[in-house]
């Protein structure tokens, strides 16, 4: 198990979603792979392949302090997975100014 910390791309837009499905809104869209920024809901979706994983959790950190995280968020199998893609959307205020993100991955290597 462990995680790779990768700046955050706020205010920065690599992507951005068009639209969003309400299911989308808690269980997050598998495409694009990455981290996209989603203006409309004020959101970040975090999309990601793993062959393996049988558990993924998402950390937040702050610069100043990134051994801690400020916020985790454990994606679910039956609602954050769709085949080998993990999903979520994660609204900014629950991420606490974090400006860093990682993923905490479980099962075979």
């Amino acid at each position: 198990m462990g995680g790779i910390v990768f700046p955050n791309i706020m205010p920065k837009k690599l992507a951005a979603l068009e639209s969003v499905e309400e299911w989308e809104l808690e269980e997050g869209a598998v495409w694009p792979i990455g981290s996209v920024w989603v203006e409309s809901v004020k959101s970040y979706n975090f999309a990601l392949f793993s062959k393996h994983a049988t558990g993924v959790r998402l950390l937040f950190y702050k610069k100043s302090d990134p051994a801690k995280p400020v916020y985790e968020y454990r994606l679910d199998p039956k609602t954050n997975r769709s085949a080998r893609i993990w999903h979520c959307m994660i609204p900014w205020e629950k991420m606490n100014g974090a400006e860093l993100y990682a993923y905490k991955i479980e099962g075979p290597w």
